[in-house]
């Protein structure tokens, strides 16, 4: 996922434990990679469902490769 972003591993596990936060145009690729909204990642839309998230994942070849 690093690699994906432009970013070194390093920072991706800072952004992972919470120990400083992407910016914008590193959040939408991290949107864009996991098949998801930039609103559900900000906590801003709910999925209804587990379910609905792996459902998306599956969908998003980039994402295949992250399993």
């Amino acid at each position: 996922m690093a690699e994906q972003l432009g970013v070194s591993l390093r920072t991706y596990q800072r952004y992972e434990a919470g120990d400083t936060e992407p910016c914008f145009d590193t959040l939408v690729c991290i949107a864009d990679i996991l098949g998801l909204s930039t609103d559900w990642l900000l906590g801003r839309l709910p999925l209804t469902s587990a379910g609905e998230w792996k459902k998306g994942l599956r969908g998003h070849p980039t994402a295949q490769q992250n399993r």
